[in-house]
């Protein structure tokens, strides 16, 4: 049996992170699922594009971006 625990260790940091953010700090009450979709893309869309990598002091997507102007 296969089991790709990198996978299921990036998984449990982001989706840790995203309950933390999204329920413990702000104390979103969803009442259906559709809400819950919809506030779940909007923290993925802050967290790859709005919030800052202090290691990288810009956006996730920014360093991504910058990498790959550096390499062509």
């Amino acid at each position: 049996m296969f089991e790709c625990t990198e996978v299921s260790f990036v998984d449990k940091i982001i989706f840790g992170r995203m309950k933390v953010e999204m329920r413990y700090e702000h104390e979103h009450e969803f009442q259906n699922g559709d809400q819950l979709l919809a506030a779940i893309n909007e923290y993925i869309t802050y967290y790859n594009t709005t919030r800052i990598v202090s290691k990288f002091k810009m956006s996730a997507i920014d360093n991504r971006n910058s990498v790959i102007n550096n390499i062509l």
